[in-house]
Parts: structure tokens; sequence; C-alpha cells
């Protein structure tokens, strides 16, 4: 203990980083696991898609959807994600899977789509790439 304490005082800049890092870990993971969205993986989502008629929606560029994206998958810019746009209006009573190109953009704008008061919200963990990686089906338009 006494050396650990020793290693604090002389190098306080890299444990008061460590205790930053730390703390910022820490709060990203209670906001996520008592957010109203939640992560799947690839076979989740399928489930979904499948057994709960879970609508799809792309939160990528248009460049990139038109490339590829999920068979059936509706194409939304975080930008236009408000509870007024038409094709959301639409999916109001489905479950929602958000995704984009890495999983990067998807979760804000799930966390966007779940306080306009669409629930629940899934959130493809991996995005795309997790999606292709996993061997899963993708049309072009």
């Amino acid at each position: 203990m006494d050396q650990l304490l020793e290693f604090i005082n002389n190098h306080m800049l890299l444990s008061g980083l460590f205790a930053s890092l730390l703390l910022a870990l820490l709060v990203t993971e209670v906001m996520r696991m008592t957010g109203k969205s939640r992560f799947v993986s690839s076979a989740e989502a399928i489930r979904l898609i499948n057994r709960e008629d879970a609508a799809v929606i792309d939160v990528s560029a248009s460049n990139d959807y038109q490339r590829n994206h999920i068979v059936g998958a509706i194409n939304i810019s975080p930008s236009q994600l408000s509870g007024s746009h038409p094709q959301l209006k639409k999916l109001q009573d489905k479950p929602l899977l958000v995704y984009c190109k890495t999983g990067q953009a998807s979760y804000q704008a799930a966390t966007k789509l779940a306080g306009a008061g669409s629930q629940p919200v899934y959130v493809l963990r991996g995005g795309l790439a997790q999606w292709l990686q996993d061997h899963n089906p993708v049309e072009s338009a």
C-alpha cells in the first residue's frame, strides 16, 4: 500500500489521467445500462427482424447506404430523426433496430429516437461492419 501511495505521489499526472479515464468508463457504462436503447449482436438483430418484425434504420451517409445495407433497411440521416419524420411515424409501434457503418453514430441516433418516444430501440453492436463480418445478407441500392 505504501508503494502505491508513493507511486501516485511521484506520478500525479499519470495517476490523475488514469482516474479520469476510469471515471469516464464507469459513467459511460452506467449510461449505457440505464438508457432506453440496448446494444444487440447480429444474431439478436436477426431474431428481432424475423420474430418481432423490427424496423431497420440505417443512419449512415446516403452514399454508404447506396453501396450496401441490411436487407429492408431504410436510410434516415441523424439530423432527420425526430418524431415528425413521415417514415418514423409509420414505425411507431414497431421495435427499431438502428445501425450505421461502424457502430459509432448509431447509439446517439438510438438515444434520440428513444427520447422522441419510439420504444423499444436497439443498436446493432459493431454496425454494418460487424454485420458483414458475421456473413449476414446485404443489398445495394
